[in-house]
């Protein structure tokens, strides 16, 4: 099969559930992914093996079916690592990124010494952290246990077998680890599940509810247990990514329950008042 026919094939096939310019960036990647090559020139006639056209059209397949693409390879990028996926860890976003990239200057020239990541998932924001800070202790928890053994196998490969992160399977609304920590961090379930309709697709029908939506009504409901922990502790700082349109809900619920904290809000690439940095200062 040539190239320009792989691709239109693959074209009408995925943008059955995925607008034209999502298809041809999937399509872009799905064949460096088998092929090891960049379609720079797509149109152009060239040969394609027939297992890199099967394994491509394979891909397809299920791309067609809604599935986001992170899943489908199996991998995305993450603060220029790559971390294994699946649908028992939510897919890491951009944003998220930016979260790190706050935490990474705030620490240029003095680094955390106990770090807890609430709700680690893929391990994403846990790994990037160590790889940072290599010195740091890190506890990483999450409810699921599939998910904690991605974030494992995504910490050997990324970090090597001896690494300084501490995996608890561990109900974050039940109990907290008991642990003192100077940094805590955290992308939360935010989203109530009455406003599930609003959410996209392909992420409502394949990342995991779990991450996704709260146990209740209460979008912040993660967060004030966050606020809860540092308030029982003498000093520390929280920093945790935002849903849209909630930043000064969380400002004021952080004002309430940490009295006296250092609270600043950062917006994201877009614009989106995204990320909230609680500061509690010891006496």
């Amino acid at each position: 099969m040539e190239l320009n026919e792989l691709r239109s094939i693959f074209l009408k096939k995925v943008s059955e559930a995925h607008n034209i310019g999502e298809a041809v960036a999937m399509f872009r990647e799905v064949y460096l992914h088998f092929s090891g090559k960049d379609p720079v020139h797509p149109m152009r006639q060239e040969i394609v093996h027939e297992a890199v056209s099967a394994g491509v059209m394979n891909m397809a397949a299920k791309l067609a079916t809604g599935m986001p693409l992170q899943y489908v390879l199996g991998y995305t990028y993450f603060c220029g690592n790559q971390f294994l996926v699946n649908p028992s860890v939510l897919i890491p976003r951009p944003e998220t990124e930016e979260l790190v990239t706050w935490i990474l200057n705030d620490f240029a020239t003095h680094a955390p010494e106990h770090i807890l990541d609430v709700g680690t998932g893929s391990g994403c924001i846990a790994i990037s952290l160590a790889k940072a800070f290599p010195h740091a202790n890190i506890t990483a928890i999450d409810k699921s246990e599939e998910a904690l053994h991605t974030a494992r196998l995504n910490a050997d490969k990324i970090l090597g077998k001896n690494h300084k992160i501490l995996w608890i399977k561990l109900d974050y609304l039940s109990e907290f680890p008991d642990k003192i920590f100077d940094l805590i961090v955290s992308n939360p379930p935010y989203i109530n599940l009455k406003d599930e309709h609003l959410v996209e697709s392909n992420v409502l029908n394949f990342e995991p509810s779990m991450a996704l939506f709260t146990p209740g009504d209460d979008g912040l409901v993660f967060y004030r247990r966050i606020a809860l922990q540092l308030q029982l502790q003498k000093a520390g700082i929280i920093y945790a990514e935002l849903h849209a349109g909630m930043a000064e809900g969380a400002r004021r619920m952080f004002n309430e329950q940490v009295p006296g904290a250092e609270i600043a809000i950062k917006p994201d690439m877009s614009g989106i008042l995204r990320m909230i940095r609680c500061i509690k200062k010891g006496s």
